[in-house]
């Protein structure tokens, strides 16, 4: 029970084998041996939200360990967590905002707000805030792989590429499909094509389904002179996006209606 890892492993192996009541009562006797447990009254919480007739109650188990460790991230992350699976993403970032003004240097806090900064298509102040995150953690590689993914995407002056390219050489000896995706495009995005045609085939390779990956090997292909391999990832990326969310797909329409008019 103070294994906050182990505690979870079996709590998701009891939910996994349909026995939540089960997991409930672990999780009662935790509690009732500790009731300072706050990891164990998340994972109650989550319990909870496995029935759609306790979302009132799995709520309430979150509201509450925010209540007894308003210093702590983890009710806020809990949450936060239960808004977006629930489809109440309005709330999981006015909560965000909420716990970062009590927590301004926690940085899962902050990965959660740079995210929903991200969906809204607020980049400068995602960028905004990778940065300051950044200078708290700069060992973080997903921190640095965000930073200049975004910087990437949404920047074209020189001093910012520069910039980005320097945080994506860090990751170039992952192999972390995310990581190799962004520092692919950061290559491309400075001109160098045959170093990002490279990397995006392997990260492709790892993630088939992912459709900004073959959104961006569909550009490296097609400012290769590969046009018909082009058209085709430009197809795939806009079929695997089911959702209509990803980052430039009108790009990604205009181009493959251009290479299908030829």
């Amino acid at each position: 029970p103070d294994n906050a890892g182990r505690m979870l492993a079996l709590v998701r192996t009891y939910l996994a084998s349909g026995k939540a009541a089960e997991a409930e009562a672990f999780l009662n006797d935790v509690l009732q041996a500790n009731p300072g447990n706050l990891q164990a009254q998340v994972l109650r919480g989550m319990v909870k939200s496995n029935d759609p007739a306790r979302l009132a109650e799995a709520e309430a188990e979150f509201r509450n360990v925010i209540e007894k460790a308003p210093d702590s991230e983890v009710g806020y992350r809990a949450l936060a967590g239960f808004y977006v699976s629930q489809n109440r993403p309005d709330e999981a970032e006015a909560l965000a905002r909420e716990a970062l003004e009590i927590l301004p240097d926690n940085v899962p806090l902050g990965l959660l707000m740079a995210g929903f900064l991200e969906t809204k298509g607020e980049f400068e102040q995602a960028i905004a805030l990778y940065e300051r995150l950044y200078a708290i953690q700069p060992q973080s590689q997903i921190l640095a792989n965000n930073l200049a993914s975004l910087l990437s995407d949404h920047r074209d002056d020189e001093a910012s590429l520069n910039r980005a390219f320097r945080l994506a050489s860090r990751l170039k000896s992952s192999e972390v499909a995310y990581f190799k995706d962004t520092l692919a495009w950061v290559h491309f995005r400075r001109g160098d094509t045959a170093v990002a045609l490279d990397l995006l085939e392997d990260a492709v390779e790892q993630l088939p389904e992912m459709p900004v990956v073959r959104y961006h090997l569909a550009q490296v292909l097609l400012k290769d002179g590969r046009n018909e391999s082009a058209r085709q990832e430009f197809q795939t990326a806009l079929e695997l996006d089911k959702s209509g969310a990803m980052p430039f797909r009108a790009e990604a329409e205009s181009a493959l209606t251009k290479l299908n008019a030829q």
